[in-house]
């Protein structure tokens, strides 16, 4: 980058290596450099200042700039499980559903939209929904802890203790700080 610093193809590398690094304000004046001095203008480092608001904890911007990533490409390996969390933590639990679906829809195989569901079902207490995707998550990666809880919560609320019991108890084989 000292080097080259016109190429953006370098500067696309730093970027992710400062955010990942904890460098929050390394990575955004990166992105800055990259857009010439204005907000990030391309899906990916639109990505990336998403994920650099939600380590901020603006939920909102975060959300903004996930949606207008989307906007631009819609096929954004992740995008739609990033925009699914983000609404699940503004409580937003039928926006992040549709997002987790959408992802299905677009990836048959993703663990972590049938566990982002079965989340967003166990809030809203739809149990047989939460042991479905829970069920359907853990089918596909096995070491998802909180997809077990998830199957753990619904399976005692529908009266199943015993499973319930091992569902908990493989949820905290695998995350053992879990309470």
């Amino acid at each position: 980058v000292r080097r080259r610093a016109w190429e953006d193809r370098f500067l696309m590398q730093l970027a992710p290596c400062y955010f990942q690094a904890g460098n929050l304000a390394q990575a955004e004046r990166i992105l800055f450099a990259i857009a010439d001095g204005g907000e990030p203008d391309t899906a990916a480092t639109k990505l990336l200042w998403a994920r650099i608001k939600l380590a901020r904890g603006d939920l909102g911007g975060a959300l903004q700039a996930l949606l207008a990533a989307e906007a631009m490409n819609p096929q954004l390996p992740g995008i739609y499980i990033q925009i699914g969390d983000t609404y699940s933590r503004l409580l937003q639990w039928e926006n992040a559903k549709t997002a987790y679906e959408k992802d299905v829809a677009h990836d048959p195989d993703n663990a972590r939209a049938y566990h982002g569901l079965s989340t967003d079902y166990r809030r809203v207490g739809d149990n047989q929904q939460t042991v479905d995707h829970a069920l359907r998550a853990v089918g596909l990666l096995h070491r998802l802890p909180m997809a077990h809880f998830n199957l753990g919560v619904a399976l005692v609320r529908s009266g199943e203790n015993e499973r319930a019991r091992l569902a908990f108890e493989t949820a905290l084989r695998f995350q053992s700080e879990m309470v």
